[in-house]
């Protein structure tokens, strides 16, 4: 996941890379089941799922240089600001000819998140270390690909808010 980091770095210093041809046709199950390996504590029992229907693997048209970005981002996000031993829910189904990718997570307080987080140099908690960038760039890699990072707050009460982000792919054949 180093090397993601320093894609991030490096699409921050040239937003040209946000323009490279879409170049491969990759799994996204596959894409999202390894950053969720990885970031997987062996010591630990895993906090994130992933809930993909059977024998359901889309591809879609990516930049195999960029793509990995988006759920490497979405990932780290959830596990940095989620309420700590809380669930972090990966979801990949189909909807019609399109691959929606959902990721929640629980967070403490009541803030409720809009789409100024994509925002460069935007942070929406201070609580921990962040540049305000990482979502910055997922955006980026997702409008590459056609697509958009939507996010969605639902406050469950009053000491605790569920964070919907959703990236909706289309699917190749």
């Amino acid at each position: 996941m180093m090397s993601q980091q320093f894609d991030v770095m490096e699409i921050l210093a040239n937003h040209n890379l946000a323009d490279l041809p879409l170049n491969a046709r990759s799994e996204i199950v596959r894409l999202f089941h390894k950053c969720i390996f990885v970031y997987r504590n062996p010591d630990e029992k895993s906090r994130v799922t992933l809930s993909v229907p059977q024998n359901y693997s889309p591809r879609i048209l990516t930049c195999d240089k960029t793509i990995p970005i988006i759920p490497t981002v979405l990932l780290q996000n959830a596990e940095k600001y989620s309420t700590p031993k809380s669930d972090i829910r990966v979801s990949i189904e189909p909807r019609d000819q399109f691959c929606v990718v959902t990721i929640t997570n629980l967070s403490e307080g009541q803030q409720e998140l809009d789409d100024s987080i994509f925002k460069r140099g935007v942070r929406a908690s201070t609580d921990t270390d962040g540049s305000g960038n990482g979502l910055f760039v997922a955006q980026l890699v997702a409008k590459q690909h056609g697509t958009q990072i939507h996010v969605k707050s639902e406050i469950l009460n009053s000491l605790s808010v569920r964070h919907t982000f959703e990236v909706i792919f289309e699917a190749i054949k």
